[in-house]
């Protein structure tokens, strides 16, 4: 690390207090400086909009292809091959992002819409002409992304049912190697031995993701030993992120009675409320960066060889950034240039998806549900997922 004095950070996000109330942690960091030494994790720790950004888009410097764990046990497992898009830098990464972005890209996604906001209007007519008290998160939030997702994916029926566990566990084994990831350890091996030994061309779904990986290496585009890693890309971010991020913005718009009003009353402002949701409430914590080589950050030499973790969810509540940063207005300006998404080469490749599911959640409610009531949130106890576990809801 630098020679230069630089203020220290001594508590832990990563403790239970740390992730259900993250917030409090992050306006510390940013309070630090542009750059903050994280002894505890051996890296520095930035907060703020504009440096969060600045990494994020210099991908030749800050690198993914040495990990983006926290921990050194977990980045040094990334030469296995194993890893897909989110681990890997220059030619392969733009390889792989050509590949699997086919099924993601706005084409693609715009020929789903329709069948998406159908199922979307047919499950609020349901809860609403049922029980109308609900768990939103099972309900609502995880609807979508299991039964429509997942057949996008394409993969066997044998080991779906673990999707959600494995996807998970995957994003436990990003932040510190604490006793959450550690006891993720068998979760991520099923993962493994599933893409690795159970899936293959026969048994996925023809023309879904999984097919058209497949049919790559028919082509020679990529290689057999590429697959398992893209396969793992499609598991975790197609499902938990997108899950979350529902979940987050249901809870906002319940919490803020005057928002939901004025989302019936305004549906054109269904994009930006839920970029506002993504901005307040940001699935994804934050990930680490490897310094290739030496780097300046707000004045500060970052020296090659160096790890550098970058919170998303503190830059996208930044008062150097936004105004009035802890405030849910989903007229907000600016709102779509939050990075809970990323930004730069690593950005997400579902985010087009995960915003159509999203507002089509929100078009069916609007037009069918007067009010929300809500309960008492659980936040989920993940290392790097920001959500409620669960969220009691009742639609009126």
């Amino acid at each position: 690390m630098s020679s230069i004095t630089l203020p220290e950070y001594g508590r832990d996000i990563f403790s239970d207090d740390g992730i259900v109330h993250p917030y409090e942690y992050y306006r510390e960091i940013r309070k630090l400086g542009p750059v903050v030494r994280y002894p505890m994790y051996d890296c520095y720790v930035l907060g703020r909009y504009d440096d969060v950004r600045r990494v994020l888009r210099d991908a030749e410097t800050f690198i993914s292809g040495k990990g983006v764990f926290l921990s050194h046990e977990m980045n040094a497992q990334v030469d296995s091959g194993i890893f897909g898009i989110l681990m890997s830098d220059g030619p392969r990464h733009d390889l792989l992002r050509n590949v699997e972005g086919v099924p993601l890209g706005s084409e693609a996604v715009a020929k789903v819409a329709e069948n998406i906001q159908g199922e979307a209007n047919r499950l609020i007519e349901r809860i609403m002409a049922g029980a109308r008290q609900i768990d939103a998160m099972q309900a609502i939030a995880e609807y979508l992304p299991v039964t429509i997702v997942s057949e996008l994916v394409g993969l066997p029926e044998e080991g779906r049912e673990n999707m959600l566990a494995w996807a998970g566990a995957g994003f436990q084994l990003m932040g510190p190697f604490n006793a959450r990831a550690q006891s993720s350890m068998d979760a991520m091996n099923g993962l493994f031995d599933y893409v690795l030994h159970k899936v293959d061309q026969a048994k996925v779904k023809p023309g879904s993701w999984s097919w058209k990986v497949f049919k790559a290496v028919e082509e020679g585009t990529i290689t057999l030993d590429m697959v398992p890693g893209m396969l793992i890309d499609f598991i975790g971010p197609s499902l938990d992120t997108t899950i979350l991020g529902t979940g987050s913005l249901l809870m906002l718009l319940a919490q803020h009675r005057d928002q939901w009003q004025a989302l019936k009353a305004e549906p054109a402002l269904i994009p930006n409320a839920v970029n506002e949701a993504l901005r307040m409430e940001s699935p994804v914590r934050g990930l680490t960066r490897y310094v290739a080589r030496e780097a300046e950050i707000g004045g500060v030499k970052l020296e090659a060889g160096s790890r550098v973790l970058v919170l998303y969810g503190s830059a996208n509540r930044d008062e150097h950034r936004w105004e009035e940063p802890e405030r849910f207005d989903i007229r907000r300006p600016r709102a779509a240039s939050h990075l809970a998404f990323g930004f730069g080469e690593h950005r997400c490749l579902g985010a087009n998806l995960a915003r159509l599911e999203m507002q089509s959640i929100l078009k069916a409610m609007v037009a069918r549900v007067d009010s929300i009531e809500v309960g008492e949130p659980v936040f989920l106890l993940n290392n790097i997922l920001r959500g409620p576990a669960s969220l009691p809801m009742s639609l009126n």
